[in-house]
């Protein structure tokens, strides 16, 4: 791994060092954790009850699958842009325009009429999605690569938050009018701006940035690799491996479960809600815990096996009920692994070039994220699958699915471990 000085800098070497710029860990991070908590709130009231908001403008399943991904598609050109645009200008700057941008695809969402205009909101919401590959870089940008993990889990903590309340709102809205979650959605979006207006920190100051453009110039002479290393492809692909596993699952969550078991709005969102403690229980309470006895490594692996088997569950839920045990398998999995992958791709570059790794990140998100949708919707329109006298269901499709990807992810991570050094 490389170092952003050239190797592993110790904890207490890389806290004086951002001390130079008036950084640290403890001043930023609540800021942070401010910063995604009011964001969240306004995009979990909102998601699950999308597919809804959808059909009552007589969109098929599939159509539905289209306006999810329609927000990874713009994500997939923009994701780089906007992280290059962090790593040149600061953090602060391009989380506000995304942002605002954000504040904006929520309007268009709440004046929509038409399955147009929810495509146009959700093309407008991808345009502008800077918020999560600014916001990883300004963690990184606060921690050494041995306790990134934990810190990253921060953020993950911090989601929960939003994502526990925000669907219990949302659901509760929506049970009224679909369309109040859309103007609720609104007002978070100008808390949020609000807040990074007033409270946030920018951790990529000028003097920074001419500091680490100086130490590029240092080593100008010097052979350096390439951004794209075999390392960073290949953690890249796991990303894309566990984002399009996961959302196979979460982009059809409200249509499955109507479909399955006849739910509703406020259902829904107390489905959601419950993803959202599970994600406090296992992010916030044990991930520590289970990294210190196993290490991280291992634990990832662990993450792995558990999704898997949520997968293999997944076809044998016959009751409403029954589907929480698999959100309880699901998001164990999610949780203890999404932190990880994400540590360990930031440990195989230098810290100049966070923002872009970032970037590329959110990229292979998008892809993953616009492909995951379409499919497992796809598989609900279609009702299964028929090969000869033999019919699978559409939910054993998606279980399928589901844990192709996850065959994919294992493999990949076992050709890291063996062939990669953290």
């Amino acid at each position: 791994m490389v170092g952003g000085d050239g190797g592993l800098v110790a904890e207490d070497e890389f806290q004086e060092r951002i001390a130079r710029y008036g950084l640290s860990a403890e001043k930023i991070l609540p800021i942070v954790v401010i910063s995604v908590i009011v964001d969240m709130l306004g995009y979990t009231m909102v998601m699950p009850l999308l597919p809804f908001y959808a059909q009552s403008f007589g969109a098929s399943d599939f159509m539905v699958g289209i306006i999810m991904s329609m927000n990874a598609v713009t994500s997939l050109i923009t994701g780089p842009f906007w992280g290059r645009l962090s790593d040149r200008y600061g953090r602060k700057p391009i989380l506000l325009v995304s942002q605002a941008g954000t504040l904006a695809s929520f309007a268009v969402l709440a004046a929509s009429n038409s399955t147009r205009m929810l495509i146009a909101s959700r093309l407008l919401d991808g345009l502008f999605g800077g918020q999560i590959p600014t916001i990883n870089a300004t963690i990184t940008d606060v921690t050494s690569p041995g306790t990134r993990a934990e810190k990253m889990a921060v953020m993950a903590i911090s989601m929960t938050v939003g994502s526990i309340v925000g669907p219990m709102v949302g659901g509760y809205l929506g049970g009224i009018d679909l369309v109040y979650p859309a103007y609720a959605a609104i007002a978070m979006s100008g808390m949020a701006i609000l807040a990074s207006l007033v409270i946030f920190r920018e951790t990529m100051p000028p003097e920074r940035r001419l500091d680490l453009a100086r130490e590029r110039e240092a080593r100008a002479c010097e052979e350096r690799s390439m951004v794209l290393t075999r390392t960073v492809l290949l953690r890249l692909a796991q990303v894309f491996a566990m984002t399009f596993m996961f959302g196979t699952v979460f982009s059809s969550m409200s249509l499955t479960l109507n479909k399955r078991y006849g739910a509703g709005a406020s259902q829904v969102g107390s489905v959601s809600a419950v993803m959202g403690v599970c994600t406090f229980v296992y992010g916030g309470l044990l991930l520590r815990r289970a990294k210190e006895r196993i290490g991280e490594q291992r634990l990832l692996l662990v993450a792995i096996c558990l999704s898997l088997a949520s997968f293999a569950m997944f076809p044998f839920l016959p009751t409403f009920t029954s589907f929480y045990l698999f959100i309880a398998v699901f998001s164990a999995g999610s949780n203890f692994g999404r932190p990880i992958l994400s540590a360990n791709l930031t440990r195989a570059v230098d810290e100049d070039k966070q923002g872009l790794v970032s970037g590329y990140s959110t990229t292979v998100n998008s892809v993953a994220r616009a492909i995951a949708p379409l499919v497992s919707t796809g598989w609900l329109q279609l009702g299964g699958l028929k090969l000869g006298s033999l019919f699978i269901d559409q939910y054993r499709m998606i279980a399928a699915t589901g844990l192709a990807a996850g065959l994919m992810f294992l493999a990949i991570y076992l050709v890291d471990q063996r062939t990669s050094t953290f």
